[in-house]
């Protein structure tokens, strides 16, 4: 004789779903936290990607070389320290981030043209972008054939993302914002301005 399977009461099954019901209340918070965070890290990783490039190509064309960063890739770009997109060009790209990327050998005097080399559209999400130079805002950096910074350029990129909240080390927020240093000498690092163990590698100096 077969007996009959013993099923879940309603009561059971509500309590059941309350359970996951409390348990992805507490999961998706986290889970935001780490998207976001993910975010800024994605967005600096990306910066710095760029930033070496343009600095290569200064050196391997003996020339000059400019990393932009622009608010759109049209005709109607501005260079701007917000970005969030950049471009790595010859000459000034303002108003002339629609044309083509170059790919053949490159005439210095042709300044009509920014004979962009390689351009970027931000996919980062909702990751801000803060450029800086000497503090006020900036949206270049040049580099010459040696690999230099020219005076004037970016010093510092800061990536946040405001809406996961504010960052670690500013306001004890849960972002765990990351900043770029440019140097003279043409050195680009990425670090964590919570770091503050001054022989750690992250550390900002």
């Amino acid at each position: 004789m077969l007996r009959a399977g013993r099923g879940f009461s309603l009561i059971e099954l509500l309590v059941g779903l309350a359970v996951i019901g409390v348990l992805f209340g507490l999961a998706v918070p986290a889970f935001n936290t780490m998207i976001n965070n993910f975010q800024i890290r994605t967005a600096a990783e990306a910066m710095i990607s760029g930033l070496q490039t343009a600095k290569n190509e200064a050196v391997r064309r003996n020339a000059v070389v400019r990393f932009q960063l622009v608010n759109s890739l049209d005709a109607e770009c501005d260079v701007t320290g917000s970005g969030p997109h950049w471009i790595i060009s010859r000459n000034d790209v303002t108003a002339k981030c629609n044309i083509a990327e170059v790919t053949a050998y490159l005439e210095p005097n042709d300044t009509a043209l920014p004979q962009a080399l390689q351009k970027r559209f931000a996919d980062t999400g909702s990751a801000t972008i803060a450029a800086t130079s000497a503090g006020a805002p900036a949206g270049s950096v040049v580099f010459n054939n040696l690999g230099r910074v020219a005076a004037g350029g970016i010093d510092q990129i800061d990536i946040a993302n405001p809406s996961g909240g504010a960052c670690e080390h500013a306001g004890g927020g849960p972002m765990r914002c990351m900043r770029i240093l440019v140097r003279t000498g043409g050195q680009i690092k990425m670090c964590d301005p919570k770091v503050t163990v001054t022989t750690d590698s992250r550390y900002c100096q």
